[in-house]
Protein backbone atom coordinates (compact mmCIF):
# COMPACT_ATOMS: atom_id res chain seq x y z
CA UNK A 1 0.00 0.00 0.00
CA UNK A 2 1.33 3.45 -0.82
CA UNK A 3 -1.22 5.95 0.57
CA UNK A 4 -1.23 6.77 3.85
CA UNK A 5 2.61 5.85 4.60
CA UNK A 6 1.65 2.23 4.29
CA UNK A 7 -1.71 2.76 6.93
CA UNK A 8 -4.31 0.46 6.58
CA UNK A 9 -7.59 1.49 8.50
CA UNK A 10 -8.43 -1.49 10.40
CA UNK A 11 -11.89 0.18 12.28
CA UNK A 12 -12.97 2.87 14.63
CA UNK A 13 -15.67 3.27 17.20
CA UNK A 14 -16.81 6.51 19.22
CA UNK A 15 -15.57 6.89 22.66
CA UNK A 16 -18.40 7.14 25.51
CA UNK A 17 -18.51 9.84 27.96
CA UNK A 18 -19.12 7.54 31.38
CA UNK A 19 -16.47 5.02 32.37
CA UNK A 20 -14.02 3.50 30.11
CA UNK A 21 -15.37 1.55 26.54
CA UNK A 22 -14.32 -1.58 25.79
CA UNK A 23 -14.68 -1.87 22.11
CA UNK A 24 -13.74 -4.45 20.05
CA UNK A 25 -12.84 -4.43 15.97
CA UNK A 26 -12.38 -7.52 14.27
CA UNK A 27 -10.18 -8.68 11.77
CA UNK A 28 -11.76 -10.65 9.66
CA UNK A 29 -10.06 -9.13 6.36
CA UNK A 30 -6.61 -9.26 7.18
CA UNK A 31 -5.65 -12.23 8.48
CA UNK A 32 -2.23 -11.80 7.22
CA UNK A 33 -1.59 -9.71 10.31
CA UNK A 34 0.55 -6.22 10.99
CA UNK A 35 4.05 -5.05 12.32
CA UNK A 36 2.63 -2.21 13.74
CA UNK A 37 -0.55 -0.54 14.92
CA UNK A 38 -1.62 3.08 15.86
CA UNK A 39 -4.31 4.78 17.38
CA UNK A 40 -5.74 8.05 15.95
CA UNK A 41 -8.30 10.79 17.50
CA UNK A 42 -10.89 12.50 16.13
CA UNK A 43 -13.49 15.22 16.94
CA UNK A 44 -12.08 14.93 20.93
CA UNK A 45 -9.52 14.33 22.98
CA UNK A 46 -9.98 10.44 24.94
CA UNK A 47 -7.71 8.53 27.98
CA UNK A 48 -6.48 5.71 26.28
CA UNK A 49 -6.55 2.97 29.24
CA UNK A 50 -5.11 0.17 27.11
CA UNK A 51 -4.95 -2.03 24.02
CA UNK A 52 -5.37 -5.85 23.46
CA UNK A 53 -4.07 -7.40 20.17
CA UNK A 54 -5.69 -10.83 20.11
CA UNK A 55 -4.14 -13.21 17.46
CA UNK A 56 -6.04 -16.04 15.93
CA UNK A 57 -5.23 -18.65 18.37
CA UNK A 58 -6.39 -16.26 21.62
CA UNK A 59 -3.08 -15.32 22.51
CA UNK A 60 -3.32 -11.82 23.16
CA UNK A 61 -0.72 -8.87 22.92
CA UNK A 62 -1.79 -6.45 26.13
CA UNK A 63 -0.72 -2.96 25.83
CA UNK A 64 -1.32 -0.82 28.93
CA UNK A 65 -1.39 2.88 28.06
CA UNK A 66 -2.82 4.96 30.42
CA UNK A 67 -2.22 8.26 28.38
CA UNK A 68 -4.44 11.48 27.13
CA UNK A 69 -4.75 11.45 23.24
CA UNK A 70 -5.60 14.79 22.02
CA UNK A 71 -8.41 15.14 18.93
CA UNK A 72 -6.35 15.44 15.98
CA UNK A 73 -3.55 12.94 17.64
CA UNK A 74 -2.09 9.83 16.91
CA UNK A 75 -1.05 7.23 20.12
CA UNK A 76 1.72 4.94 18.35
CA UNK A 77 3.04 3.22 16.79
CA UNK A 78 3.62 0.42 18.66
CA UNK A 79 5.20 -2.11 17.10
CA UNK A 80 3.78 -6.04 17.44
CA UNK A 81 6.06 -8.91 19.00
CA UNK A 82 4.97 -11.11 16.28
CA UNK A 83 4.56 -9.30 12.84
CA UNK A 84 2.74 -11.34 10.66
CA UNK A 85 0.76 -13.74 12.39
CA UNK A 86 -2.96 -14.19 11.90
CA UNK A 87 -4.78 -11.51 13.81
CA UNK A 88 -8.60 -12.09 15.14
CA UNK A 89 -9.41 -8.58 16.66
CA UNK A 90 -7.87 -5.75 18.52
CA UNK A 91 -9.72 -5.01 21.60
CA UNK A 92 -9.46 -0.92 22.62
CA UNK A 93 -10.42 0.61 26.56
CA UNK A 94 -10.83 4.06 26.02
CA UNK A 95 -13.07 6.76 27.25
CA UNK A 96 -14.04 10.39 25.87
CA UNK A 97 -12.38 13.30 27.99
CA UNK A 98 -15.37 15.10 29.35
CA UNK A 99 -13.31 18.77 29.84
CA UNK A 100 -11.47 19.57 26.18
CA UNK A 101 -11.45 22.91 25.42
CA UNK A 102 -10.90 22.12 22.05
CA UNK A 103 -14.22 20.77 21.51
CA UNK A 104 -17.69 20.80 22.70
CA UNK A 105 -18.48 18.70 25.33
CA UNK A 106 -21.11 16.92 23.88
CA UNK A 107 -18.95 15.66 20.75
CA UNK A 108 -17.95 12.18 21.79
CA UNK A 109 -14.76 11.00 20.06
CA UNK A 110 -13.82 8.94 17.19
CA UNK A 111 -11.00 6.48 17.74
CA UNK A 112 -9.14 4.94 14.60
CA UNK A 113 -6.86 1.69 15.16
CA UNK A 114 -4.50 1.99 11.81
CA UNK A 115 -2.55 -0.74 10.73
CA UNK A 116 0.82 -1.65 9.00
CA UNK A 117 2.26 -4.38 7.33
Amino acid sequence: VRHNDGWLLIGAQSAGFIGFDDDVIPLGSHQEGFKEIRVAVRQAAITLNQMSVVYDNGEQHVISVGARVGAGTTYGPVALSDAGRPLKEIRIRARSRVIDKAVLATSAAVVEVWGRR
